[in-house]
């Protein structure tokens, strides 16, 4: 598995994501997937040393109380 390429997607995902929502029930979901994909880039920026990832994730999550639950 190439890291780096995996690693480059996470960051551009987390960068991406876009606060334009039609109804509620698609918000819950994005709000969602953007949870998990927060905490996901937090722990993988950890398992591979890269602080950056990881301070970033939790900058969002930190910054956006309404996505932790």
């Amino acid at each position: 598995m190439d890291w780096s390429r995996l690693c480059f997607a996470l960051h551009i995902q987390l960068l991406c994501f876009s606060k334009c929502v039609k109804t509620t029930t698609e918000t819950a979901i994005k709000i969602k997937n953007r949870q998990q994909n927060l905490y996901l880039g937090f722990f993988f920026g950890l398992l591979t040393n890269q602080q950056y990832i990881a301070l970033q994730a939790l900058t969002f999550l930190i910054a956006e109380p309404n996505l932790i639950q």
